[in-house]
């Protein structure tokens, strides 16, 4: 029968007896010379600088190396495979991997390669380098939460950004597309820092690499403005008219500073004369102009009249 009491006797020395047998074996293994697999960074690099790969490669190379144990799991290497050809044009060239394109490897460090596994040959496709400037395209989800507006439009900062790579995708390329972003219940401004993602495949840099998207969130006022003036417009030369009544009463939406800063004589509300004769009824539409950002709840009263004072002519 399993005695817990027997099991907890000296549960202190036992563990310790434990920890110094894990170490023991660990540094027994971790001393062992082992060969594993490591994937080293792929890197291109063309002589001249006029040209780049057009077409995608893997990020890395599977190299086949020995060391030590401890040095495999605890050392950072520095090993990558890097292709040197020269190219003088336009062209598609298939690339043997081999010993001589490992570099940053130091023996002494207990890491040592001794074969590329895959791949071991690449096709290398290559096109002019060329670069452009491009605007950049936010991906933004914004659901504000009830009763707050967006004031104008986001910003996103720099709006433009330099794109390099094969000239053959440079010149496909309007625009940049941000990362998307989803934003739920929003009720105050906001910046995000966002990075940027070019058009997969296509071998595209991008300078600089994140942008900051910006918005103003203010909370949704109402307000009315009670003596708005309605000014005729079109008169005819040698005739004298207002509006009748000629004050209204303007309701408008917007963001709350921006509704609080405005006055009367930010909203404009006019007639339009020739109305009088064209839809010939005496009652009739006005048209109100307000700023940018705000929307028209209602106009009272909807219509007005024209009144032609005595003595001018029509």
């Amino acid at each position: 029968m399993f005695n817990l009491r027997r099991l907890q006797h000296n549960l202190a020395l036992k563990l310790g007896a434990l920890a110094i047998a894990l170490l023991l074996w660990s540094h027994v293994k971790t001393e062992r010379k082992y060969e594993t697999i490591v994937e080293f960074p792929l890197v291109v690099s063309e002589a001249s600088g006029r040209f780049v790969v057009a077409n995608e490669l893997p990020p890395t190379v599977s190299v086949n190396v020995v060391g030590v144990g401890k040095d495999l799991i605890f050392r950072d290497h520095h090993g990558r495979v890097v292709l040197r050809p020269r190219i003088s044009r336009r062209e598609a060239i298939t690339v043997d991997l081999n010993m001589q394109n490992i570099e940053g490897v130091d023996p002494s460090e207990g890491i040592e390669p001794i074969s590329i596994e895959s791949p071991r040959s690449l096709v290398l496709d290559f096109d002019y380098l060329d670069t452009r400037e491009v605007a950049v395209a936010p991906r933004v989800d914004l659901q504000l939460e009830p009763g707050h507006t967006l004031v104008g439009q986001m910003t996103v900062n720099p709006a433009k950004v330099r794109i390099g790579g094969p000239r053959q995708y440079v010149r496909r390329t309007d625009s940049v597309a941000t990362d998307s972003i989803s934003l739920r219940g929003v009720k105050q401004s906001f910046t995000r820092t966002v990075s940027l993602r070019p058009t997969s495949g296509w071998n595209l840099t991008v300078t600089p690499e994140e942008v900051t998207i910006n918005a103003e969130v203010q909370v949704l006022l109402e307000r009315r403005f009670r003596e708005v003036p309605v000014v005729v417009t079109h008169i005819p030369r040698g005739v004298t008219a207002r509006a009748e009544p000629d004050i209204v009463a303007v309701d408008i939406v917007g963001g709350e500073r921006l509704i609080n800063d405005l006055s009367e004589d930010d909203i404009k509300v006019t007639i339009d004369y020739r109305k009088r004769f064209e839809i010939g009824l005496d009652d009739l539409p006005l048209t109100v102009t307000l700023p940018e950002q705000t929307r028209l709840l209602r106009v009272s009263p909807p219509t007005v009249s024209i009144l032609i004072e005595t003595g001018s002519h029509r």
